[in-house]
């Protein structure tokens, strides 16, 4: 009886530990997310925008393209999802010409 209590009693706390630590990685703001993603992967540069409210971030290659736009859908709070259009992209001039 005493070791389901025990059992019980780590699962639960393993559980919590684990929510606390998702909790914890969407309370960055928008700048420590971007640092992040600076130092974790190949970013040429990164624009955030208030009119309109976005994020442009320029990656050396295209294979970076996903893996940083799902870091940052992962890390950035719900807020700031709402709030910000994020765009990852590799090539500030084709960029430009699209808009152009």
């Amino acid at each position: 009886m005493k070791k389901i209590g025990v059992i019980t009693l780590i699962g639960t706390l393993l559980i919590l530990g684990a929510f606390s630590v998702i909790t914890f990685s969407k309370d960055r703001t928008v700048d420590e997310v971007l640092q992040a993603v600076m130092d974790k992967y190949e970013v040429q540069g990164y624009i955030v925008g208030e009119e309109p409210a976005t994020i442009d971030i320029d990656v050396c290659s295209e294979e970076e393209i996903e893996k940083v736009a799902t870091y940052m859908k992962s890390n950035l709070s719900d807020e700031d999802l709402n709030h910000y259009d994020i765009e990852v992209f590799s090539g500030w001039e084709d960029k430009l010409e699209k808009r152009g």
